[in-house]
């Protein structure tokens, strides 16, 4: 049995078996009512972009998350991990979400019926700190009060990009949330390519994967071993080994069994890094991680035609909650891109409720800044829909 699931911060997680596999990396968006004029809130979160230059730089076709029946997109870290399912988590929507309760709502957000997923998210929070100032930028506000163009000077100063937001610009009664990640992890020396069969519940493939072969000369495995460090082993199914990177940043990969959640997972691995026996890689040890090229697109359905409760915007009511994931790892470095929106519209009369989709699955991923922050991304992995397969 193998896992997948997903944080914004850095770890991929791997479940053979009984056992899960994780691998962390550091690298360091509600309302309800009727109303005379339209109003439309959109949660812009763009999550992450961790650019590098991987040797395999192809990338795969989004898809919709409905489409992959094993794979879930998570929009907090406390989502269930369940047999044989994909979990992916990034904490930008957090942060979104955030700003929108903190800049605009002076509070928790309250919709008719609250979903699961909203209380989640007003429990959580994504503390920005953990992250440095010049890889993101985080806002929320009306769009006559020129949210757009502060969120515009914070993506040209930052990362001398724009985005342009159609569905409001024209309004000025509208509301957007936003928050933007940047991050780049790239390895001083490429790991090599090497053979790995990787087990899932349903199945057993051959996927392409990196690492140090046992076979190698000393000459050509010394520089590469340096960038490997065993921070945690008790046996081949139950070990954590840390990635260093030309930066700060940290990646985490971890085998071991799973928690019930994500988040007690993630944490029961963070806990033994800090206070694992650590040992260098040595000639004759072998290692191989899969490589992990996922694009997604995700609508948090649970959270669509909800109507605001919250003082003052009650004629408001979520049009549009979604979020893209594009999270790359291989022998050179990581890549990961995530883009999230939510539309608030005023309409005369209630809709009705939409089908709630939910999808578990546990392959873990952790990214963050430093071993002392907490992460903000992460991928639990449980099968190989988001690897590459060996044609």
């Amino acid at each position: 049995m193998s896992k997948i699931s997903y944080i914004c911060r850095g770890i991929v997680t791997l479940i053979d078996g009984t056992k899960l596999r994780i691998i962390a990396y550091d690298i360091s968006e509600i309302f309800g009512g009727v109303m005379k004029r339209s109003i439309i809130l959109i949660l812009m979160v763009i999550c992450i972009m961790i650019q590098c230059s991987c040797s395999r730089n192809e990338q795969i076709e989004r898809v919709s998350s409905e489409k992959l029946g094993q794979t879930n997109i998570a929009a907090t870290i406390d989502e269930k991990i369940v047999e044989g399912k994909n979990v992916v988590y990034c904490s930008s929507f957090q942060m979104a979400w955030d700003r929108l309760k903190q800049d605009v709502l002076k509070g928790a957000v309250e919709l008719d019926n609250q979903p699961l997923i909203a209380n989640s998210l007003n429990s959580n929070s994504f503390d920005r700190r953990n992250i440095g100032e010049k890889n993101y930028v985080a806002e929320a506000g009306f769009v006559k009060n020129g949210i757009i163009n502060k969120i515009n000077q914070g993506l040209k100063e930052k990362f001398d990009i724009s985005r342009e937001f159609d569905d409001v610009e024209d309004d000025p009664t509208a509301v957007l949330a936003y928050a933007y990640l940047y991050k780049k992890i790239i390895f001083d020396k490429d790991f090599e390519d090497t053979y790995l069969t990787f087990n899932s519940k349903n199945s057993t493939q051959k996927v392409k994967s990196f690492g140090i072969k046992n076979t190698s000369t000393y000459k050509h495995r010394k520089d590469i071993i340096k960038q490997v460090e065993i921070i945690d082993y008790l046996s081949d199914d139950d070990f954590i080994i840390s990635l260093k990177s030309k930066s700060d940043d940290y990646i985490y990969i971890a085998k071991v069994k799973p928690k019930e959640k994500l988040s007690d997972t993630m944490q029961d691995a963070l806990k033994r890094i800090k206070t694992g026996k650590r040992e260098a890689f040595r000639l004759g040890d072998y290692l191989s991680i899969p490589d992990i090229n996922i694009n997604i697109e995700h609508s948090y359905n649970q959270l669509l035609n909800k109507y605001l409760k919250n003082g003052g915007f009650r004629d408001y009511y979520i049009r549009e909650a979604k979020q893209d994931i594009m999270f790359k790892l291989s022998k050179s470095g990581a890549l990961l891109k995530s883009e999230a929106a939510v539309e608030m519209a005023k309409s005369s009369s209630h809709v009705e409720n939409p089908k709630t989709l939910v999808f578990d699955k546990p392959f873990l991923i952790i990214l963050g800044e430093k071993q002392d922050k907490e992460p903000y991304f992460a991928i639990w992995v449980e099968n190989t829909e988001s690897m590459e397969l060996e044609k």
